[in-house]
């Protein structure tokens, strides 16, 4: 399906005019691994409205075509921009500022797992594997549903294991002890 819409894209890049499309261009492109457009979709993205989305994709962009220092650092400056950034407001009829809220906590929150996973990324190609693996870790403290992150992290961190997994084993373990116990006490009972 991404192939699909790389190709419906590739008819239609004369109508990209907004941040948008600029995005989901930048988007398409890094899903089909055709880094270097989605780097120049996601730069132009970024230069119409530079928000934390459109860094997010930026930086994940500069990694994939191998300018790990430029991701790095855009990741970095991209997760502080996500704590403080705010929509701006649109004027209405009666000249107050409408939606102006800010990012919401989930998005807010994923946003800052995209740059963090990125950053971990950069830092492992960089050579600095132990605080790539220590950010990866603090990116799946900061997920409660760690299905957010992509394989590709995942296979940074030894011996990841998705949380559902370990609740899943010890929801097994402890079925496997109250049989046991459970034959113990009929045992004692015949006995």
């Amino acid at each position: 399906m991404p192939e699909e819409g790389y190709k419906f894209l590739k008819t239609r890049t004369s109508t990209l005019r907004t941040e948008g499309g600029c995005y989901n261009a930048a988007k398409i492109c890094l899903e089909t691994s055709h880094f270097s457009e989605a780097e120049q979709y996601s730069r132009l993205a970024c230069a119409l409205k530079r928000d934390p989305l459109n860094r997010a994709i930026f930086a994940e962009s500069l990694y994939q075509i191998g300018r790990y220092a430029e991701a790095l650092a855009e990741s970095r400056s991209g997760i502080a921009q996500t704590e403080s950034y705010e929509e701006p407001g649109f004027p209405d009829y009666d000249g107050q500022t409408r939606l102006k809220h800010g990012y919401y906590y989930q998005h807010r929150k994923h946003t800052r797992i995209t740059f963090q996973c990125t950053e971990a990324k950069c830092l492992i190609a960089l050579g600095e594997e132990d605080a790539g693996k220590k950010r990866l870790k603090d990116a799946v403290e900061t997920a409660e549903l760690t299905g957010f992150l992509g394989e590709d992290a995942k296979r940074h961190i030894d011996g990841f294991v998705e949380r559902r997994h370990l609740e899943a084993q010890l929801i097994e373990a402890h079925s496997r002890a109250a049989e046991v116990l459970s034959r113990a006490t009929r045992n004692q009972v015949r006995a």
